[in-house]
């Protein structure tokens, strides 16, 4: 199973839609379970982004959120001299992300 993107390619020749999976190519298909994807603005650079929601705030189980998100957090509290980082305390915080 993975995540898919569907990229709209128009009418072929014999008047039927076309459609090409590019989820591989966009770098989006193994981003876990994921629901609502959204495609808009959101930095007002002139193209759209696209964010997608797993429905859970902060996944223990999402690879992504391990190694980069708390393993990022676990580098700055070493940077300021603390070896007490909890990654529970550091899920518990928000995140405010715009």
């Amino acid at each position: 199973m993975r995540n898919m993107l569907q990229l709209n390619e128009g009418l072929a020749e014999d008047g039927n839609l076309r459609f090409s999976e590019i989820g591989q190519l966009a770098g989006i298909s193994n981003i876990h379970w994921s629901w609502a994807p959204l495609f808009a603005d959101f930095d007002n650079h002139g193209w759209k982004d696209l964010f997608i929601s797993n429905g859970y705030l902060r996944d223990f189980s999402d690879t992504d959120f391990l190694k980069y998100t708390v393993a990022n957090a676990q580098k700055e509290s070493l940077k300021q001299g603390s070896l007490k980082f909890q990654t529970f305390d550091f899920a518990n915080k928000k995140f405010y992300f715009f």
